[in-house]
């Protein structure tokens, strides 16, 4: 009995992300764009609206398990004005911030490794152009670099 409801759980749980996905992939807008203004991200559920770069403080690079993906990190302040639902963004930009430390995290998994450097690339030169200050962050993978020795 324990097992039947565990597989519908899980097929639920399937679907729904199935559902998901297809919504997402069925938006007639781009899923993230770049600007002098700023950044939006329609890759997320959520709709964090125009992130202009004053309000940036980071942009990394990062290894999650298998993939590499990219990390933004908006400052504490920012309200969200500009997304449909701004009191949601804030909740969800808040509770991102505190489970891995950025707002919101672009899936590298949804991306080949060529195309996600190439978005890395455009943020971090609209950042430079745009706001200085905000840290800039390449992965550094310590673990697959050979030394000199090992050559």
């Amino acid at each position: 009995m324990l097992w039947n409801l565990l597989l519908v759980a899980l097929i639920a749980y399937f679907a729904w992300q199935v559902m998901v996905t297809l919504k997402t992939l069925r938006k007639d807008e781009p899923i993230f764009i770049i600007s002098d203004e700023g950044i939006m991200n329609h890759t997320s559920s959520v709709d964090f609206g125009l992130i202009p770069w004053s309000e940036v403080e980071k942009i990394e690079m990062f290894s999650n398990n298998s993939s590499l993906n990219i990390g933004v990190l908006v400052t504490k302040r920012f309200s969200f004005q500009h997304s449909k639902d701004n009191k949601n963004a804030s909740k969800v930009a808040q509770r991102n911030r505190q489970r891995n430390g950025f707002t919101f995290a672009i899936d590298g998994v949804s991306f080949k490794t060529k195309k996600l450097m190439e978005i890395f690339n455009k943020l971090k030169e609209y950042a430079q152009r745009n706001n200085q200050a905000i840290v800039l962050k390449d992965f550094d993978n310590k673990f697959s670099r050979r030394t000199k020795k090992e050559k």
